[in-house]
Parts: structure tokens; C-alpha cells; sequence
């Protein structure tokens, strides 16, 4: 299921760049992932529960017009709107929140810097039928985190177009089959997953922008770190179950902070 909140900024304009884990927090008070009811909701539905928070979502925040100057982004507009995706949450949302949405504000601080949206309208998104052959494009970046021998040294990377593109296909359905068991309580019968980069798109673009691989600081227990992903249009072929989930909670890790929101290619 995918839902669009149509945002309206009520309170100043300006941004924090690095927005994802409180854009991400808002959304969990929102969608009330922390309150017994959706806990109750998940048992019914057979998710195993764990002690931390539910993950399975991904989101893309798209500003109508803004730039950035440093850590903070200035919006020209007032208008935005919040895509959110998620599985098995079709019943909950439409009975439990959905009607509670508009008019309901999203507030993003971090430090000095605070903007409030205003939720004038929420959206639902007709789900496309899968195939077992689909080219996306990500809406926000595909985050690859793995491990790579560097000078005899095994290390923590996040994967790029560049690398070995048997790796990143391996990555892909590794965290595909792990999702889908999260949602299904049991391992696809078929796991056939095979992805390529859009090849034609990076020669084109590659020499001319620094957008398909961007960096970005993201913050854990008030420790930045950095990663790496890829702004890059795809082809994926397989099962088109394990593609159906990736749609819906997002492709590669991290999307509970807004990475792997990918849409068809028109």
C-alpha cells in the first residue's frame, strides 16, 4: 500500500538536510506504529514481533521548489507531499488512521531549525501489477551496505554501480528473501531475482553530475556517520512476489529512513 500526504508548511520554511530519521519519526507517531493497537494488529496478521521498531516502510519526501546552502534547506513553496509505502498494513490504515490524517501537522526540528506541515489531503495509491520483468526508478537513493576485502582487509562498504554487478544482485535478493520472510513467516518458492543497473542512463549522466552516487550524514544514538547510494533507473527480473516486496517496503537497506522509494518506469 502506498499513501501520499499532501503537506502544506505553515510555520517557516526552513529545513534541516539531513531530515531523514525525524521525517521517519513522524511518520511512526502518525501511522501509530508504537501503540498497542498496531501491535495487536500485527500479531493478528502473523508478523513476528521484535523489540525494535517496525522497519518494513520506506518513504520519499518531494519539495515542490527548494535549494540548499549548507546543512539547511530553504523552501520556496509552501507545497510538498510525503509518499509512504508499506505491506500488510492495507486493514489498519483504512480502518484506524486514514480518516484521521488530514489536518493533522508534521513537525521537523532539529536544533534551531523547525518547519510545520499542515496534512491537507491524503491520497491512496492504485497498486501496479507485477511482472517478472520491471525497470524502476528510485524516487530516493538505494542504499547497499556490505563487506569487501580492501588490501587483505575485510570492511564495512555500501555497494555502487560500479562494483561488481553479481555482488549487487546478490545483496538485492539476500534482502528481498529476508523481507518476504518477515512479511510471510516463510522463505519464497521461488527466489529467482536478477538485477541490472540501467547502463545507457549512467554513461549519459555520469561525467555531468554527482547525483548517482550521493553521500549522505545520517544520525544514530547522536553519532553521524556517512553512506554512499545510488541515484540509478534499474531493471529487475524474477519472482515477481520478491519484486512486489521491494516495491513496497523499498529496495536495498535503510528504508525506514527514506532510501529504495522506487517507482515503474512510465
Amino acid at each position: 500500500m502506498r499513501l501520499v500526504l499532501k503537506l502544506k508548511a505553515i510555520k517557516e520554511k526552513e529545513f534541516p538536510y539531513n531530515y531523514n530519521a525525524l521525517v521517519s519519526r513522524e511518520i511512526s507517531n502518525l501511522l501509530g506504529f508504537e501503540t498497542p493497537e498496531f501491535k495487536s494488529y500485527l500479531q493478528s496478521k502473523g508478523y513476528r514481533a521484535t523489540d525494535k521498531p517496525f522497519g518494513l516502510f520506506t518513504f520519499n519526501l518531494h519539495f515542490e521548489n527548494v535549494f540548499h546552502k549548507r546543512e539547511t534547506l530553504f523552501l520556496r513553496s509552501n507545497n510538498a507531499h510525503l509518499s509512504i509505502s508499506f505491506p500488510l498494513l492495507n486493514d489498519y490504515i483504512n480502518n484506524y488512521i486514514i480518516d484521521k490524517l488530514p489536518e493533522r501537522e508534521i513537525v521537523i526540528q532539529k536544533g534551531q531549525l523547525q518547519t510545520t506541515f499542515l496534512i491537507s489531503r491524503v491520497e491512496t495509491v492504485q497498486e501496479p501489477v507485477f511482472r517478472d520483468d520491471i525497470i524502476f526508478v528510485p524516487k530516493s537513493p538505494l542504499m547497499l551496505p556490505g563487506k569487501k576485502m580492501i588490501k587483505n582487509v575485510l570492511r564495512n562498504v555500501y555497494y555502487t554501480y560500479r562494483d561488481d554487478i553479481r555482488v549487487v544482485s546478490k545483496l538485492i535478493k539476500e534482502d528481498l528473501c529476508r523481507k518476504y520472510e518477515s512479511i510471510y513467516n516463510s522463505l519464497p518458492a521461488n527466489d529467482y531475482i536478477f538485477f541490472q543497473w540501467d547502463r545507457n542512463y549512467i554513461y549519459a549522466n555520469e561525467k555531468t553530475t554527482k547525483k548517482l552516487k550521493p553521500k549522505f550524514m545520517l544520525e544514530s544514538n547522536q553519532k553521524n556517520f556517512s553512506v554512499l547510494g545510488n541515484m540509478v533507473p534499474f531493471r529487475i527480473k524474477g519472482n515477481p512476489d520478491l519484486i512486489k516486496v521491494g516495491y513496497q517496503c523499498g529496495f536495498g537497506k535503510l528504508n525506514y529512513l527514506g532510501f529504495g522509494f522506487s517507482e515503474f518506469q512510465d
